[in-house]
């Protein structure tokens, strides 16, 4: 529960930055399991950012999942580094906490996770962009616990998932 009263935290701090730093915010919507529609298992969710400068991105990630009686919802700060001065990002959550509910009482219902993503941004006008996304999960097999349990309550959840941001410039700054 700490962690995701941290990510709401940083959240709101996130939109009060935005309004002193002439840097740009962006609101996405999210998805990092578009298999999941196959198996009935349904994954969404809302990341707003701020770009530091033309090199990095500081992002809060909070995404629903839903498979049968079983959800969960998945709170993370991410960061994006663009090394190429272009379009091309790598990332990574420095912090992401996973919360399981459902029929299945769990011991805890709190599941710890890291992933690192790659990314491309698409551009379609000036404030409106596309980004299609690899999302490696648990890319250095410490949470392999964790990642077991995720993948028995939700069958599509994998190690590695295609994902697609769309998102939209809201403040421009600089």
């Amino acid at each position: 529960m700490k962690s995701v009263i941290i990510c709401c935290i940083a959240a709101v701090l996130l939109g009060n930055a935005a309004s002193v730093y002439p840097g740009n915010m962006s609101f996405s919507l999210v998805s990092h399991d578009l298999d999941g529609v196959l198996v009935r298992q349904y994954h969404g969710g809302i990341m707003p950012s701020i770009f530091l400068n033309d090199s990095f991105r500081f992002s809060v990630l909070v995404s629903y999942t839903q498979h049968g009686r079983h959800w969960m919802i998945d709170a993370s700060a991410h960061a994006a580094y663009y090394p190429l001065e272009g379009d091309f990002w790598v990332g990574m959550t420095f912090l992401q906490n996973i919360l399981i509910f459902g029929d299945e009482q769990l011991e805890d219902p709190h599941l710890w996770m890291h992933e690192i993503s790659l990314g491309y941004d698409v551009h379609l006008g000036s404030r409106l962009f596309i980004t299609p996304c690899l999302v490696f999960r648990d890319p250095f097999k410490r949470y392999q616990e964790e990642a077991e349990k995720l993948q028995e309550l939700f069958p599509s959840w994998g190690t590695l998932e295609l994902g697609i941001h769309i998102s939209l410039i809201l403040f421009s700054g600089g």
